[in-house]
């Protein structure tokens, strides 16, 4: 069985907020770049692969999903290292 240490965080996604529990805090280099996903990924406990997405990072989201599971994580990250400035992007790779 696996131990789970929940937080409540709320999220806005589509205009609506919603309250649910975090599985866990995640910093953005422990996150591994997946090239075909083209998304950070990070293990979830199903198997599969919590995703967040370059542009949903630059739009402030710290939510990552599990496309498999009901889990999500925080990812804790720096937005301006993600933000765009004098037309180009400043991306940090990890």
């Amino acid at each position: 069985m696996v131990d789970f240490n929940f937080r409540k965080v709320t999220v806005g996604r589509g205009g609506e907020e919603e309250e649910m529990m975090s599985y866990d805090d995640v910093e953005i280099e422990g996150m591994e770049w997946n090239e075909e996903l083209k998304a950070y990924t990070y293990p979830c406990p199903c198997g599969d692969l919590f995703q967040i997405t370059k542009e949903d990072l630059r739009l402030g989201e710290e939510i990552a999903r599990c496309p498999s599971y009901s889990l999500y994580i925080t990812v804790i990250y720096n937005i301006e290292d993600f933000s765009t400035q004098s037309g180009q992007r400043k991306i940090a790779y990890y």
